[in-house]
């Protein structure tokens, strides 16, 4: 199965969360849902609104509704989604 490695310039949810916790949470749940091959699922965690902004490797992309048909689009099938892995982190403040 490959690996792929997606690069993520705007982290969903964040606005939102509170807390490192929280923010391990929804970047766990989407891992979850990508390698389930379930992409409205992975969009969960992003930001549901028309100023979305999705930075990818054909630029940008507007909105919520866009950014899930574009995943849709590129990712037909769960096979080409290939396996998403998150490397460690750690928060400084």
């Amino acid at each position: 199965m490959k690996t792929c490695a997606l690069v993520f310039l705007m982290i969903p949810s964040l606005v939102l969360a509170q807390t490192e916790n929280e923010i391990r949470a929804v970047l766990s749940a989407q891992v979850d849902c990508w390698n389930a091959g379930n992409i409205p699922c992975f969009m969960e965690g992003y930001w549901k609104s028309d100023q979305l902004v999705f930075v990818g490797k054909d630029g940008l992309t507007y909105g919520w509704q866009t950014t899930l048909e574009r995943y849709q689009r590129n990712y037909p099938d769960r096979a080409a989604m290939g396996q998403l892995a998150l490397i460690s982190w750690k928060f400084t403040r």
